[in-house]
């Protein structure tokens, strides 16, 4: 009796962690996704600001 008890803990344990596992990996992906999406965004926030500081830099350049 114990010793199936056990064996039954035992599989339920690592179905548990199978699911858990599948969890994080799934997390992960959404994270690094995310974290993805942020890096492109912040890039082309990088390109915007560099685009607009030069062509402001120009025009106030150009008036002097």
């Amino acid at each position: 009796m114990q010793r199936g008890h056990m064996g039954g803990l035992r599989k339920i344990a690592a179905s548990e962690v199978g699911q858990a596992m599948r969890n994080m990996h799934l997390s992960f992906a959404l994270v690094s996704l995310a974290l993805s999406t942020v890096y492109l965004c912040r890039q082309d926030m990088v390109d915007a600001c560099f685009w607009a500081v030069n062509f402001y830099g120009n025009a106030i350049l150009a008036k002097r």
